[in-house]
């Protein structure tokens, strides 16, 4: 599910028309409630692939503009709460 989402947000064409609330939601959901598992691949390739289609997001200021509030509201706070925990293992 996660990688063909990446890879609607690596293409131009794509990438405005997939953006949106519904997806924002998603990767706030997605980022809140993937933890780390020792020695699990699977979650780390997956967590990986989170990161690549925040950070495809952030390099488009169209996306960042138009989403604003709902990166905002939802995504941010998330984000943050990762940074602030105090397990090196769950942070981003």
């Amino acid at each position: 599910m996660i990688l063909p989402i990446n890879e609607m947000i690596a293409s131009s064409s794509f990438k405005s028309k997939i953006c949106k609330k519904n997806l924002i939601q998603l990767l706030a959901y997605l980022i809140e409630n993937c933890e780390v598992i020792e020695n699990n691949k699977t979650l780390e390739e997956f967590r990986t692939c989170l990161f690549q289609i925040l950070e495809s997001m952030a390099k488009n200021s169209k996306i960042l503009m138009s989403n604003s509030k709902d990166i905002m509201e939802l995504l941010l706070p998330v984000i943050v709460k990762k940074i602030e925990s105090k397990s090196a293992d769950v942070r981003f």
